[in-house]
């Protein structure tokens, strides 16, 4: 199997050996079996293209149980159905989105904001919705995703790593959350 030169590789929950790898542009679903000899048999699976490029050195967020790609893409936050083809993109750099970590399967956590309303969120990629974190102690410092697994790394008077932030309050549509930041003039340009 011959392949580009890749950057990074996440192992695809379920028992099976299958990566997925890829590069700022390409998007690799690689199965991987041991011969008897004990040789290893790479087997392309699958190829995507990304529209837009993974704007950070640290690999993409495999979401939905392996079936969906997330990533910074410019300022924003992008996803590829990795069955499917499908693309899109949530428009986070409205509200200063950063940090983008997974949470959950279906969560992204990340700090928005820039004024008084700034802090931690949850954004639920299923239904495009954004809630606030419960509890202050995980608002310090710069957040950073953990490469290939579910959490983050908070750097700031302390080191604290977490992982499974609880929702508090209720879910808002993302489209109201940029409107509302759009009307208080908090949008970054």
């Amino acid at each position: 199997l011959q392949l580009p030169p890749l950057s990074w590789s996440i192992a695809v929950p379920g028992g099976k050996a299958r990566q997925v790898m890829g590069n700022g542009t390409q998007v690799f679903v690689v199965d991987h079996a041991r011969k008897a000899d004990g040789g290893i048999v790479a087997t392309l699976v699958r190829q995507r293209e990304l529209p837009g490029r993974v704007a950070t050195a640290l690999p993409p967020l495999l979401m939905a149980n392996g079936r969906k790609l997330v990533y910074p893409s410019g300022t924003d936050l992008a996803w590829l159905d990795l069955e499917t083809g499908a693309t899109g993109t949530w428009n986070l750099s409205a509200i200063n989105g950063r940090g983008f970590s997974k949470n959950s399967e279906t969560t992204v956590y990340l700090d928005a904001g820039t004024d008084g309303s700034a802090g931690p969120r949850l954004f639920d990629i299923d239904r495009a919705t954004l809630v606030h974190v419960r509890g202050d102690e995980h608002a310090d410092g710069t957040l950073s995703p953990l490469p290939g697994r579910d959490g983050w790394v908070r750097s700031g008077r302390t080191l604290t790593l977490g992982r499974g932030a609880v929702a508090s309050g209720e879910p808002e549509p993302l489209g109201r959350v940029i409107a509302a930041a759009h009307d208080a003039g908090q949008v970054t340009q």
